[in-house]
């Protein structure tokens, strides 16, 4: 009773509610009065003889009625007209009150964080931003407690926050969390929350900022930066290793040429050779996870290497390795062209490939390879952080036991492998897929659960060429040999040089050699050769760019091939760019020299 009194003395109709309680109870006891002194002056105005129209007037009205009439109809005037003046005051509040909320409502539906109020586990006022979130509607949010939309894992720390918020403490909410959607997409939020009494309950006003893409950003940031310190490390390895594999490649070779066919040497020869030819397969992933690997690109269909793939030995010894698998293919009826390097996308296929076979338990299991060639939408290449555009897609699913999410986390890295070492390779199988995808502006998604899992690999769409050249090779053992041209061998490596010299010779060429791009030059000043063969890399000292630049200002044409083992691919182009032939990659046979000795010189 106290409380409601001291709200209406606070509220502004209080003084007239005083001015008007005072007109009424005068009214009433002049009322009360007139009627108590009605026979009075009745008698009065009988028997008492007027002197004057006033003395009349008096008689019948009395002077203390006239006096309350009139104070009774100013303070009525007076009360009325205040009365007005605040019914239009309080109309004005309250469309003041409306446009303030509309706008406060429109600023809370169209803010970029989801905000609601938490109270007893239930949601209430979602902002529409929330919505759009968990992708329920304000009615089904309405009907569901808040755990049910925490994901399991984080489910015990955000009840462990309610309560806290609730008791009154500040919980510290500055771990991200994630939520399940509607649709069953996870979805990771940020969470600040502030205690609040609400309908006369505790409760917590939250507000809700939604950091997914950016999570994926930063996280495809950190695997970039990783993979692109590791690349460095690999690059300066596979230069080194590919410097000392030179011998054990080509010494068999050259050798095998100068015995007869029915040498016992031969066979052992050989043996040599296919060891040293594997080794430089491994060192070719390593300089694919250097990135930045020189490569010829043009428009090719990848279901033409879906099945140029399909038909060599290596996936036929898979296939004969795993006879209870089996393989489904489905292609895209109308070609799916990219712009791409032939070789690096096929090694992905099979690498792709190898990876499904080996995830399959018991050797048994299904596969299933398909391509596709369409627009992505808008939220596809937001969460796979790429261009918008058309994409062709390969994709590869087993129907394994599926990846932990810890596993997934590491599964590119080199070396990270839970495959059985000695069999399935060196490890690096996922990380040349991963780099040669992101080298070519495309992206990798990867489905997991325990039915298996799918690898999608998206690569930026090409026209398709109004002519499609053979893909044949050439294999015929002839090689063309020279007669008696001058080659200078520019190489830092004596090694290197010595193995040269001797192909050069073998060949029919008239060999010359030094030991860096600095003699070269000072050579090339009192000397003409026929061709340059060309190493990228020599310390200390010029590249091979650098010398080549310097060589064309004595002698404008030169000839030159390039010769290189690491992943200088700048570098590499702009040799090229400057007049420079083929690009002769380390170790190489001594066919592989003379078809780029024979292209060079015989080019206008």
């Amino acid at each position: 009773m106290t409380s409601m009194i001291n709200s209406i003395k606070q509220s502004r109709w209080y003084p007239y509610g005083i001015l008007l309680f005072i007109c009424c109870l005068y009214w009433c006891l002049d009322s009360v009065w007139s009627y108590k002194s009605y026979d009075r002056n009745l008698n009065a105005l009988i028997y008492m003889v007027p002197s004057s129209f006033l003395d009349t007037f008096l008689l019948q009205v009395p002077p203390y009625q006239i006096v309350s009439r009139i104070s009774v109809m100013l303070l009525m005037l007076l009360s009325g007209t205040l009365l007005i003046e605040l019914g239009n005051r309080k109309q004005k509040i309250a469309r003041a009150l409306d446009e303030s909320e509309s706008r406060a409502q429109y600023i809370i539906d169209h803010a970029n964080v989801g905000t609601c109020i938490v109270q007893n586990k239930r949601f209430f006022l979602p902002n529409q931003k929330l919505l759009d979130i968990s992708g329920y509607s304000e009615e089904e949010l309405a009907e569901i407690p808040f755990p049910r939309l925490v994901h399991p894992d984080d489910l015990e720390m955000v009840v462990r926050w309610y309560e806290e918020g609730i008791a009154g403490l500040e919980p510290e909410t500055d771990t991200p969390f994630q939520i399940l959607t509607k649709g069953q997409e996870i979805r990771w939020l940020l969470l600040s929350t502030t205690s609040i009494v609400w309908r006369g309950e505790p409760a917590l006003f939250n507000i809700l900022r939604d950091i997914t893409e950016s999570l994926h950003r930063e996280k495809k940031d950190q695997q970039a930066k990783k993979m692109e310190a590791i690349g460095l490390l690999a690059g300066g390895v596979a230069h080194d290793l590919n410097n000392i594999l030179s011998g054990i490649v080509t010494y068999p070779e050259m050798m095998m040429y100068q015995l007869p066919d029915d040498s016992p040497l031969c066979s052992q020869l050989k043996v040599i050779q296919d060891s040293g030819a594997r080794a430089s397969a491994i060192i070719a992933d390593l300089l694919t996870v250097a990135r930045g690997v020189a490569s010829n690109r043009k428009t090719t269909d990848l279901n033409a290497l879906v099945e140029r793939f399909l038909k060599t030995p290596e996936y036929k010894n898979l296939a004969n390795n795993h006879p209870h698998v089996r393989l489904t293919q489905s292609l895209h009826k109308e070609g799916v062209y990219i712009f791409c390097s032939d070789i690096h996308i096929q090694k992905s296929i099979m690498n792709l490939l190898f990876n499904a076979f080996e995830a399959l338990e018991q050797d048994t299991g299904a596969i299933i390879l398909n391509t596709d060639c369409r627009e992505l939408t808008k939220t596809e290449w937001k969460r796979l952080n790429i261009r918008e555009g058309s994409y062709g897609i390969l994709s590869v699913a087993d129907t394994g036991p599926g990846i932990s999410a810890k596993q997934k986390e590491r599964i590119f890295e080199p070396f990270y492998t839970k495959k059985k070492m000695g069999r399935s390779g060196t490890g690096l199988g996922l990380t040349v897929v991963w780099n040669t995808i992101v080298e070519h502006e495309g992206a990798i998604d990867i489905q997991t659960s325990e039915e298996g899992t799918t690898f999608t690999l998206y690569l930026p769409a090409a026209h398709p060429p109004q002519h499609i050249p053979d893909s044949g090779n050439n294999t015929g053992e002839e090689m063309d040999k020279g007669s008696g041209q001058t080659v200078l061998l520019i190489d830092d490596d004596p090694q290197q040089r010595e193995i040269g010299s001797q192909f050069l010779s073998f060949l029919g060429y008239s060999p010359k050699s030094v030991a860096s791009g600095e003699e070269a030059v000072e050579y090339l000043q009192q000397e003409k050769v026929d061709l340059l063969v060309l190493d990228m890399v020599m310390e200390p000292g010029i590249n091979g760019r650098e010398t080549y630049e310097q060589i064309l200002s004595i002698h404008p044409g030169q000839k030159a091939i390039i010769v290189s083992g690491n992943s200088e691919h700048k570098e590499i182009t702009k040799t090229i760019e400057l007049g420079a032939g083929r690009l002769l990659k380390k170790p190489y046979t001594v066919k592989n020299l003379a078809e780029a000795v024979q292209s060079e010189l015989s080019a206008p």
